[in-house]
Order: structure tokens, then C-alpha cells, then sequence
């Protein structure tokens, strides 16, 4: 469940919870990102690649389409009457670029 239920007699602000995860697969293109938020209803949300605003990106979930430029950073605002709270960033890279972690064995090498 993406959405998380508060008192319905106490109005409260929205909050994110935690960073916005991918729904499948790993972050890029077509990859489906999603937030979990909460607060009082309705809830609003409007998402941001590199801090600009995506154009009727106003759901709980966004599907990435490409171009992106490597490491392309994507937030969420959820809002309501009451406030507003923004997803930590998420980042997200074109298929096929390779993506560095530590080696399990040898901690100073990256594989």
C-alpha cells in the first residue's frame, strides 16, 4: 500500500515517507518510480526531473521517458491544503550505462 492512513479527524500537512523507489526493475528509462506520502486528503503530487517541473506529471507514480541525461535527478512535492513536504532525490540512468558498486570481496575497487 503507497498511501498511509492518518486520523481522519486530525488534519495534518503532507509527509513523504522515505525516498521515491522504482515499482520494478532498476532506475531508468521505463523504469516506473513511485512516493509514499500521507497527510490529510486530497493529496497533490507534481514531480521534478533536475528540479523542473514535469508537465502533468500529478500522480503517485511516473513512468520515466527518455531522454535523460546520466544520473538525471527525479523528486516529488506532495501537497495539500495544509502544507507541502518533497521527496528526497532518486536518481535515474539511461539503460545500458554502467553502474559502479563496491566489489563484495575487495573494498576499495569498484566493479
Amino acid at each position: 500500500n503507497n498511501l498511509l492512513q492518518t486520523d481522519p479527524f486530525i488534519p495534518t500537512a503532507p509527509r513523504v515517507v522515505g525516498p521515491v523507489h522504482t515499482v520494478s526493475g532498476s532506475p531508468e528509462i521505463g523504469a516506473v518510480l513511485r512516493v509514499r506520502a500521507f497527510g490529510s486528503s486530497p493529496l497533490r503530487y507534481q514531480w521534478k526531473r533536475d528540479g523542473v517541473l514535469i508537465p502533468e506529471a500529478t500522480n503517485r507514480f511516473l513512468r520515466v521517458t527518455g531522454p535523460v541525461q546520466a544520473d538525471a535527478r527525479f523528486t516529488v512535492e506532495v501537497r495539500n491544503d495544509l502544507g507541502m513536504s518533497e521527496s528526497p532525490a532518486t536518481n535515474v540512468t539511461p539503460p545500458g550505462t554502467p553502474i559502479l558498486s563496491p566489489h563484495p570481496l575487495r573494498p576499495g575497487l569498484l566493479t
